[in-house]
């Protein structure tokens, strides 16, 4: 019919030209003002995804909004109160304001509210306290974050994820263990030491070696 013969033409002709193909006059344009363009398209579209509210809280952290940056997180706990993104972002947001000389009260309300009214430090503490209960990425989410906040040292963090992870849920892939050794190596824990568990686990993986 008329619209098979229409789609047949359409595949006939060829690709439309790429006038950037290096990407020269893309990386011309503002960083900030592209990310918020890509954000707010998400929030349009997908404002039911978690994913939405955690990208577009990186866009605001990063451009220092830190109003809207908070209001995203609460978004995305309503969504899932549960996710270790989340709890990441919390922990990345509580550490930079109490970097700053100071904030105004909305701000600092919404964040109170994030961290559950008590210390960045202590909030990173009492998940650090739950580790029989966590998975192997929320393992090396709170390694990380002892190490951020400078709750306890490097060494003691690759504790978190080398003592029992191994045997924690998640850990039975070896993406998630691969994941787990990149965690360890950024915070400048002790990766040698997991890579070495997993080698005993994934005795054909040659990742670890």
């Amino acid at each position: 019919d008329e619209e098979e013969e229409e789609e047949k033409e359409e595949e006939k002709k060829p690709p439309a030209e790429d006038k950037d193909p290096k990407g020269l006059e893309l990386m011309k344009r503002d960083w900030a003002e592209e990310c918020e363009k890509f954000a707010s398209s998400l929030r349009l579209h997908c404002p039911h995804n978690i994913l939405t509210w955690l990208k577009s809280f990186d866009v605001y952290l990063r451009t220092d909004n830190l109003d809207e940056a908070c209001f995203a997180l609460n978004k995305a706990k309503e969504l899932d109160s549960g996710s270790v993104g989340l709890f990441e972002r919390i922990v990345r947001i509580g550490w930079h304001v109490k970097s700053l000389e100071a904030i105004n009260a909305t701000v600092n309300d919404k964040l109170s509210s994030l961290l559950g009214g008590v210390s960045v430090e202590d909030f990173v503490k009492a998940k650090a306290k739950a580790l029989s209960s966590l998975d192997l990425s929320w393992r090396c989410a709170v390694a990380k974050s002892v190490v951020l906040t400078k709750v306890d040292t490097a060494a003691a963090a690759s504790k978190i994820v080398i003592e029992g992870g191994i045997e924690s849920k998640g850990a039975h892939l070896v993406v998630n263990c691969v994941n787990a050794a990149k965690a360890l190596k950024g915070f400048g824990g002790d990766d040698k030491a997991w890579n070495d568990l997993c080698k005993k686990k994934f005795k054909r993986a040659k990742v670890f070696d």
